[in-house]
Parts: C-alpha cells; structure tokens; sequence
C-alpha cells in the first residue's frame, strides 16, 4: 500500500486521518462537524437532536420529528474511520492515530452498554461496526501489542465478543418470506462470520464461524439473482453487499473455508454487473434508493466511483478500497464496452462509441424496500459526460416528504399522467408494490422496448405505456405508446439535466450546453409545451445540488385506441 499510494493520495489519507483525530466528521451531507468536547455518540449533530442513552434500544423511536435523522449517530458509530485512522499510522508510523482510536473506542465502549441507547438499535450497523474495530486493529497490530495497551486489547476483545452475542441474538431475519432481511441481514451474518474467525479459538467463536459461513453461502443464492444483480435493484445497495460478499470471501480463502463455486460464480457476475453499469469516469448511475453505505471505506475514492469492485484484469492499477476487501492490488479501471442486458434484474445497457444509455425495466426490488418509480427510465452519458440522470435520494426518515419526492415518478426520466405515481406508495417509507409489472418486448445491441401497466390509481382498463430507446452513431430516438389515455388527459415526460448542464429552447428543440458549449439536442415532437425549472439533484446522501429538469407537457385531445410520440435526441459529429 505505502509503494502504490501517490503523493496525493497520502495526503488526502493523512488529512481525512488528522481530521477523525481532532473529532472532526462530515457525514451524510452534514457538512464539517467537531465534537468540542468528548463524542457525543447519541447526539444527531445535523439537526441537535440526541437519542437518550439511558434507554433499552429497541424501544427508541427511529422516526422522530422533521429533520432529524437516525443515520448519522448509527453512522458515526460505524467506526468506518478508524480505518483511516489505522492506513495513517502505516503510512506515518505517528502514534497519535493509534491512541485516537484507543481513545474513541473506550470511550464508545464506556457510554454505550449493550442493549442501551440508539448504537445497539440495528444489528447491522452492530456488525459492520465490529468489522472496521477488527481491521482497524490489525492495521494498528504493530503498536497495539505491546504492553502499555494490554488493558485496551482487554476491552476490545471484551466488547467485540458481546458484539458477536447481540449481533448472534438480534438478526434481522423473520425467515425465507420476510421482506425486511436483505443488506440488514447479510450484514448481521458478515459481522458474525468476521467475529467467529476473531475468536476462533472459543466454542462460540468456531459455532458463530461455521453458521455465517452456512448462511451467507445460502444468502448469495436468495439474495442475488442469476444474472449477478442484488435483488433489492438498488446500484448503492448492490455495492454494499458486493463488498460484504467480497470481504467474506477473502476471509474464507485465506483461512482454508472457502465457498463453494456457485459462490464464486455468482460473485464473478456481481463484479461483471458493476463493470456494465458504471461510466467512463467510474461513477455509477443511482438507480434505487442510495445512502452511501460502506463495509470498509479508506475514504480516498469519489463517494459515486465504483470501478473498485469490478473483476481482476491486472491493468496495474491500484484502488486501496479494494486492497481492503481483498489483497487485490490491480483490478481493471474502465467500464465494459459492450451492450449488456440483466433480465432477472431489470437493467439494460446501449452502448457505442459515444454514448452509454443505461435503462430500467423488470421487476421491481425484493418487497420495493428500496425501490423507486422508475420503470422504463433511462439514463444518458455522452461521450464520458452524464446527460440525463436520476435525481437520487437525498434522505430517508429524516424528511417524509423529501423521501417520498426522489422515489417518485416526478425524479426520473420517464412519463406520467394526469400526475399519477407508476406505483402508489401508500403510507410505508420503505415498501412499494409492484403495480407496473414491466416487461420487455424487445431488446437488441442497440434497442429495447419494453412497457408498464403502472399510473392504477387512475383505474383504467387496458392502461399501457410502452417506451423504445434506439441508439445510432447520431444520437438516441425515444418512441412512446400510451393506451388507454382519453381527452383532456395530461401527460408529462420529465428528463432531468445533470448538474452543470444549461439548455436553450428553439420552438421545438431544446439546446443542451455545458459551459456553454452545444452538448447535445433534444428535439420533441409538435404541440408539445416545454418548460425549464430546478430541481435539485442528490449525488450522495444529504446532498443537494442545482439542476436544471426539462418537463414536456402535452394534452391529449383526440380519442384514440393508441398515442404514439418521438424524442431525437442527437448529437451530430
């Protein structure tokens, strides 16, 4: 790591290290925050709330009041940090990182007792908190042996074993029908399988080993389709358990318990599917719900860039969030050049020498936990610049109505009528039925078609919207079909700008620019009304940015079994 890291990304490392010494943190979109004092690991400091650390854990409320957000103590404590903290000192040799994390783990041990306050409330943050202690323990091996921390390894060894009991009594898992397991529940297990190898030495340790190892073999096979894509459809939540399946892996191989091939293999088209979906700068669309939720973290890659976890290709280059999962030190850097097409997951991807279209149309997600409308939604990247995109999540509990806007059909490129949502969300934050059904009609190297019978609400018999995507060497051609609409029906196509974008409406054609400069042209069909307004894009949790949405609006005033209209999008030489 020290002969492959450049000069800047030490620096970056050692800054990021240097600021978790002075109790300094920027997370999910708070923005620089320093505890004065000691860490206030109850404390919400986005908003000022803290949770009462006095009170048994399953009994505090995760949803509270308007803008205060359950996920910033819980992430916090996630320790992902102290591995920075651990990277510095082996880079720096200071001591100041090792007695930092001494410091911050006995003071989280000594003000969070099991089972008391909101860090014991999710088992999963539980065990990823348990892994980034043990790693960030072997970083800091070298010092942390020795005898003036002998009283230190006592409480950490202490700690991490009432970890492993909780995590071991408190899965997130009610059995093969239940909608909530998923990333929660493999994360219970990975924690767990982690610990059981920590004290392999202890009955507990081997049972703990021997039944995360027999679960996750079997939560590889429930929980991520043939293809290779997560089943809960979400790009962030498929990194999330890529790295988990990845890190498991790597631990099993090392110590003689490997997985079985079918393991390996489906692993190997999780890593294909990263490798299809990201774009030339290694970012990746945010399809589905995102909270930025890590495994392990060295903090030095862009939040979005996930070219990490892509397949071994041994192009000499190094991302240190991979050495972290797995000893891997070169892995491929660039994104797959071919069309490719995941039908058990629903994502296609048109490619050529300019543009990379990446759509959605299939399921769902698994029980739409973390599912958006975005049914036959499309994503635009030319010639390296994202075009068109998904707005993101921007947060969850914290603000309802918020949460509610970016998983919503108004938040993706796709159409809606009369103001109706593709699926209607009901009353649960987390959970969407899959009223659209999509399916795919056609598809091809350079098209699909595909159609939805979402927008029920409406209650229209025989309601369809079909949409086709063909890509040339020119330019993209979007071809919509709506059934069932009637006159005076409103329908509005939304395409949503990437941030830095600006456009200029000639009659019938919209000018896409960056920095001025002609990006691309949007020409929409006859009568249609078009209008330019913000909408704020969310690149990561918390965060927003100025954007700019094109909304096409069109009333319907013939009575017709079929409406038919085009999109050129086109981009010339």
């Amino acid at each position: 790591m020290v002969e492959r890291l450049s000069p800047a990304e030490k620096t970056r490392l050692i800054a990021k290290a240097d600021a978790a010494c002075c109790q300094e943190f920027d997370l999910l979109g708070s923005g620089a925050y320093q505890f004065k004092d000691r860490m206030d690991w109850h404390l919400d400091f986005k908003s000022g709330f803290r949770w009462p650390s006095d009170q048994v854990s399953h009994r505090l409320p995760s949803v509270t009041q308007q803008g205060v957000d359950i996920k910033i103590p819980w992430e916090l404590s996630r320790f992902n940090h102290a591995v920075s903290m651990g990277l510095a000192w082996r880079l720096s040799g200071n001591r100041k990182y090792a007695e930092s994390f001494v410091s911050q783990v006995e003071d989280w041990i000594a003000n969070n007792p099991v089972g008391y306050g909101v860090n014991w409330a999710c088992a999963m943050d539980v065990a990823i908190r348990a892994v980034n202690w043990v790693v960030a323990f072997s970083l800091f091996h070298d010092v942390l042996m020795k005898g003036a921390f002998e009283g230190f390894r006592k409480k950490l060894a202490g700690s991490l074993w009432k970890h492993a009991r909780f995590i071991h009594t408190h899965l997130e898992w009610l059995g093969p029908k239940d909608d909530a397991g998923a990333n929660h529940f493999l994360s219970d297990l990975t924690g767990l399988y982690t610990l059981g190898l920590f004290f392999c030495n202890t009955v507990n340790g081997k049972c703990w080993n021997r039944f995360a190892h027999k679960q996750i073999e079997e939560e590889m096979v429930r929980q991520v389709f043939p293809d290779g894509v997560h089943y809960e459809c979400s790009l962030s939540y498929h990194r999330l358990c890529l790295e988990m399946f990845m890190w498991c892996e790597a631990l099993a191989t090392k110590t003689g318990q490997r997985f079985s091939a079918a393991y390996h293999g489906r692993l190997k088209k999780m890593q294909q599917f990263v490798a299809d979906y990201v774009n030339p700068s290694g970012n990746a669309p945010m399809i589905g719900d995102n909270d930025d939720g890590r495994l392990l973290s060295s903090g030095l890659l862009a939040i979005g860039d996930h070219r990490y976890l892509m397949s071994q290709i041994s192009d000499g280059t190094f991302f240190l969030e991979r050495f972290l999962l797995d000893g891997t030190a070169a892995v491929g850097c660039s994104s797959a050049t071919q069309s490719a097409a995941y039908p058990d997951g629903g994502f296609y991807f048109l490619k050529n020498n300019r543009a990379k279209v990446a759509v959605r149309a299939g399921r769902l997600a698994h029980a739409g936990g973390h599912a958006h409308n975005d049914q036959l939604s499309f994503e635009l990247n030319m010639d390296g610049r994202e075009v068109f995109v998904d707005r993101g999540s921007f947060v969850y509990t914290s603000d309802p109505d918020a949460r509610n806007l970016y998983r919503s059909t108004v938040a993706h490129n796709v159409m809606q009528i009369n103001g109706a949502e593709q699926n209607r969300f009901g009353t649960r934050l987390f959970g969407v039925e899959d009223e659209t059904q999509a399916q795919v009609i056609e598809q091809s190297e350079f098209s699909l078609e595909a159609k939805h019978g979402g927008f029920r609400e409406l209650m229209r018999t025989g309601a369809e919207y079909r949409r086709r995507l063909d890509l040339g060497a020119d330019g993209l051609t979007i071809t919509e079909t709506v059934a069932a609409a009637e006159p005076g029906d409103v329908l509005c196509w939304f395409f949503h700008l990437a941030p830095g974008l600006t456009v200029r409406c000639i009659e019938e054609r919209v000018e896409i620019l960056d920095n001025d400069k002609p990006l691309c042209l949007l020409n929409v069909f006859p009568g249609a009304k078009v209008v330019v307004q913000g909408f704020p894009h969310s690149p990561s949790y918390g965060v927003q940015e100025d954007a700019k949405t094109l909304t096409v609006e069109y009333v319907i005033g013939d009575a017709l079994p079929n409406h038919a209209y085009q999109f050129v999008i086109s981009w010339g030489s």
